[in-house]
């Protein structure tokens, strides 16, 4: 149902009627992870019980591999949640106050990469919704490149953390 309903489930059809329904399944969810995602925002820095919370819920939520069936879907419709749950997860694993180990976020952003690239790895599809929503849905996209392109800077080797005996 939602961002994680597949996209066989679901099935596009030329029916504006179906295609107005499977938006109305994605709403909740794209509410929901806007509220999550504020939660992290407004936790980063605070209580890190939360925030341990939080990246448990993300590395049970983004998957592994990509074409990974059962985890979200690919559909137009459901990409300003997932870019939004993506572009979270990444601000968080970016902060450095954050007492999290090198691996579990290194981990973190292999699952926050391989849902970016399970999206992009879909056919075309047209998008059924309006211009100004599909115009958010690009500017939080645009906003997760940038966090993307950004993240070079974050990125350290793994043996920096290896203590020598």
């Amino acid at each position: 149902m939602g961002i994680f309903a597949n996209l066989e489930e679901t099935g596009l059809c030329e029916d504006n009627r179906h295609l107005k329904q499977s938006i109305s399944l994605v709403a909740p969810h794209t509410s929901w992870i806007t509220f999550i995602c504020e939660l992290i925002h407004n936790s980063k820095y605070g209580n890190d019980d939360i925030v341990e919370m939080f990246l448990y819920m993300l590395h049970r939520t983004l998957p592994l591999y990509v074409g990974d069936k059962g985890f979200m879907t690919r559909r137009v419709e459901g990409i300003r949640a997932r870019f939004l749950l993506l572009s979270s997860a990444i601000s968080l694993i970016q902060t450095e106050s954050l007492g999290y180990s090198a691996f579990r976020k290194n981990t973190l952003r292999e699952r926050i990469y391989t849902a970016c690239l399970d999206y992009f790895c879909q056919g075309y599809r047209p998008p059924a919704q309006e211009p100004q929503a599909l115009r958010k849905d690009l500017e939080v996209v645009l906003k997760f490149w940038h966090m993307l392109h950004n993240d070079k800077k974050y990125i350290r080797p793994l043996h920096s953390e290896i203590v020598p005996i």
